[in-house]
């Protein structure tokens, strides 16, 4: 493992929140890979080439799925090694698959290009490496520092999509988007990482939170395992939560992802018309950025098992009321609640929760582990809703699976109990 010497600021608080910094950065600008991000550059981008959409977007499918295994061969890296390693070495392949997207005439160059792109920007950007790092360097203060770099992917597919469509109206190609987005990836994120990123608070003389942590205390404090104890991925997968929380967390993101893509189709068959439908994706995204902040607030001064059960019961009700929409005010409330209790219930809360139950020093490696199903739920969701409409000529049917869906994630969260020991590995 690589020395990581002392930290290279002089900074009048926690030196964590520097590290916070630039990893929502660095979610920021992968929020350019994602499926939200690359609705906007579909039409333009097919047309262009004279693909069909399904064979363009063929690729987001293809790079999202590959987002999961990706994941868990980080994971342990994660642990290992950090961003500072870590986060250079993504940012480099992630603006070569961005230049090669940007370049491309043909369609497996394309493929090629996002598939990288977006698996190692799930992974090192998004997901597992974000949240180890943040896991490390906080504690008490773990729950507000995972909602805020959760938040950081959907409030940049917000900002960088008004961005792309004024930059293609500027130069006339989709390509521009891609080669500028590759551009800032390269000369943004390397230096900091290498210069400001550490692994460990103890790696440079540190405590997680600072001055708040204790030097006899727990490394979990608040947020390690059940008993104050690091686990290993093999102890973790012995436990019973692991598996509950895996597949609670999976059924909310099929639901959520599912409803989303459906959302505009929707509004429209209702005959709410094609502007509030996109109006309430914006509200929708918004909300959901601003769930992973407030959720992850709220779990340190209320237990995460609990709350996460309330939200996800929260997203079931709104679900119903989904049901019953007639008119632009109840369709946008609904929206509103959709980010906050959907989108939440997927996000920070989770990331919390495997915090708090397996301590710090295989969080990368316990996190990278459950991405795959993850991925597979948000592949899997948009196309069970598509199915049960082409059969059904309506989304009612989906729409009240889905309650039963949020419910059901909630159960499990509940059958996920802090481990209350270390088992032997698995």
């Amino acid at each position: 493992m690589p020395a990581e010497g002392r930290v290279p600021l002089r900074v009048p608080f926690f030196y964590g929140w520097v590290l916070l910094g630039v990893s929502m950065l660095a979610a920021l600008l992968a929020s350019g890979l994602t499926p939200t991000f690359m609705s906007i550059m579909l039409k333009p981008l097919s047309d262009d080439l004279g693909w069909s959409r399904t064979a363009t977007a063929g690729a987001i499918s293809a790079g999202t799925l590959a987002g999961g295994p990706v994941s868990a061969l980080i994971g342990p890296y994660a642990d290992r090694y950090g961003g500072r390693v870590l986060l250079p070495i993504a940012a480099a392949l992630v603006s070569a698959g961005l230049f090669l997207m940007s370049a491309t005439q043909v369609i497996w160059l394309f493929y090629l290009g996002f598939v990288v792109a977006r698996s190692v920007a799930q992974a090192c950007m998004i997901s597992v490496l974000p949240t180890t790092t943040m896991t490390n360097w906080f504690s008490a203060k773990r729950g507000r520092a995972l909602g805020l770099v959760n938040m950081a992917s959907p409030l940049g597919s917000a900002v960088l999509a008004p961005v792309a469509i004024m930059l293609m109206a500027l130069t006339g190609t989709w390509r521009s988007v891609f080669g500028t987005l590759g551009l800032a990836m390269l000369v943004l994120l390397p230096l900091p990482a290498l210069w400001l990123m550490r692994r460990k608070p103890e790696d440079v003389g540190l405590l997680p939170d600072g001055e708040q942590v204790a030097a006899g205390a727990p490394s979990g404090g608040r947020g390690g395992g059940g008993g104050g104890a690091d686990y290993t991925l093999q102890q973790a997968l012995a436990t019973p939560a692991f598996w509950f929380l895996g597949a609670s967390q999976s059924l909310a993101i099929l639901a959520t992802s599912s409803i989303t893509f459906h959302q505009v189709a929707y509004y429209t068959d209702l005959g709410l018309g094609v502007t509030l439908a996109s109006l309430s994706i914006t509200v929708f995204g918004v909300a959901g950025a601003a769930s992973n902040a407030i959720w992850g607030f709220l779990s340190e001064k209320v237990s995460e098992r609990e709350l996460a059960i309330g939200v996800l019961l929260l997203a079931a009700v709104t679900t119903v009321l989904l049901l019953l929409v007639n008119s632009a005010f109840l369709a946008l409330f609904v929206s509103l609640l959709l980010g906050l209790a959907g989108r939440g219930a997927g996000g920070a809360l989770f990331s919390v929760l495997i915090a708090r139950y397996y301590g710090r020093s295989a969080i990368g490696a316990i996190s990278g582990a459950l991405t795959p199903f993850q991925v597979g739920a948000l592949g899997v969701g948009p196309l069970v809703a598509s199915l049960t409409f082409d059969l059904t000529g309506s989304y009612d049917l989906v729409f009240k699976f889905f309650v039963a869906v949020f419910v059901a994630s909630a159960a499990l969260v509940y059958l996920a109990r802090p481990p209350q020991r270390l088992p032997a590995a698995a």
